[in-house]
């Protein structure tokens, strides 16, 4: 009884928490708007579900802040972060009380400026609301997301339906295969 009280006002805060993030970014009417997930496409992170050795498994806190970044995609986050006229909005699908371990990651992989902003959502479906009303409303240049699953159990699989809305919106999507190898170009 008691964990589901917490659980419940866990996911009403992080409802005022991202729909607090999503006023602050539209007031701001920012010009560049860049927007990436984490797992998979900035955090290497299906390896730490299938091999406790590789990590420090104590903790689902110590499994979040041990995980590296994606080599491939380091340079390409790194070069839009710095810029200083650049909002970011990291969207991620993943535990609401992870929020600020997830913060915490994002500035010790030194991915984290002035101008970024989180939301932690439940599901990746849950992504398309938050998409949908920043891009009617002011132009994500870019959005970086694998929308990808089932990687440690050796069959990639894809969030097929979300994929397709995403493809509808008036938005630059950057998807899995652009994220292994980001020298392929669009």
């Amino acid at each position: 009884m008691k964990q589901r009280l917490i659980n419940k006002f866990r996911a009403f805060y992080n409802l005022f928490l991202s729909r607090k993030i999503v006023n602050k970014i539209l007031k701001a009417k920012p010009e560049k708007v860049f927007v990436f997930d984490i797992d998979n496409t900035i955090a290497d992170t299906w390896p730490s579900l299938i091999n406790a050795n590789l990590f420090d498994h104590k903790s689902e806190v110590r499994r979040y802040l041990s995980l590296p970044i994606l080599s491939s995609f380091y340079p390409i986050i790194k070069t839009i972060v710095n810029k200083d006229d650049t909002t970011i909005l990291f969207l991620s699908a993943r535990s609401s009380n992870m929020y600020n371990v997830t913060k915490q990651w994002l500035m010790d992989k030194q991915v984290w400026n002035n101008n970024s902003n989180l939301i932690i959502v439940q599901t990746p479906n849950d992504k398309l609301k938050h998409l949908s009303e920043l891009s009617s409303k002011i132009p994500i240049v870019e959005y970086y997301d694998d929308l990808s699953y089932n990687h440690e159990k050796g069959e990639i699989l894809f969030y097929t339906s979300v994929i397709e809305k995403v493809k509808k919106m008036k938005i630059n999507y950057f998807d899995y295969s652009y994220i292994q190898n980001p020298t392929n170009k669009k």
